[in-house]
């Protein structure tokens, strides 16, 4: 293995790349192996794939616990462990239900343009979901998430946003020739 040499020096951006190399092979229980390893080390891209690896247990059998003990080291900067930490507050899946705690990482997630933490936080404001129900605060959300996502992908926020402007209320003024030009970016 061209990577292994350096891996197992304890070069955690190697360890990752290794980890690759043998899931690339099918290789699952060595690509753990690397994997946890370079999590160990420091890596939070790695710590929050491991987080997401134990959430979803298509690799190794779920478990939550390890999901949540990745995902708390990886949160301290990375955004996807934010998100998908968010994401088990608000169902309060392997920790208790914490609907602040929820929004606290969806809005660090946020603030690095995370699309789907953008969109999360709008739709909390349009349910009232832990915050006051508020369409423009959802309406903003839902727009950052919109310029969030990269050029030439689907940005469902603007179907969410049509759906605000045609209803309004809840502190956003109803504006059908918005909605109608948001309805018409989702069916580019």
């Amino acid at each position: 293995q061209r990577y292994q040499k350096y891996a197992e020096k304890g070069d955690y951006a190697f360890q990752y790349l290794l980890a690759n190399e043998y899931f690339n092979h099918a290789e699952d229980e060595l690509a753990m192996k690397w994997l946890t390893r370079s999590a160990e080390a420091g890596f939070a891209v790695v710590q929050a794939d491991l987080g997401k690896i134990y959430i979803e247990g298509d690799v190794v059998e779920p478990d939550l616990k390890k999901a949540i003990q990745y995902l708390n080291k990886a949160a301290q900067q990375h955004a996807e462990a934010q998100y998908d930490l968010a994401q088990l507050y608000l169902e309060g899946q392997g920790v208790t239900k914490d609907l602040g705690i929820a929004k606290g990482l969806l809005e660090l997630a946020g603030q690095q343009k995370h699309d789907e933490a953008l969109t999360r936080l709008g739709e909390m404001y349009e349910n009232g979901q832990g915050v006051t129900k508020n369409y423009k605060m959802a309406a903003d959300y839902y727009l950052q998430a919109a310029k969030a996502v990269n050029p030439g992908e689907m940005a469902p926020s603007y179907k969410y946003l049509a759906d605000l402007y045609e209803t309004g209320g809840y502190g956003l003024k109803k504006d059908l020739g918005k909605a109608k030009e948001y309805r018409n970016m989702v069916d580019e």
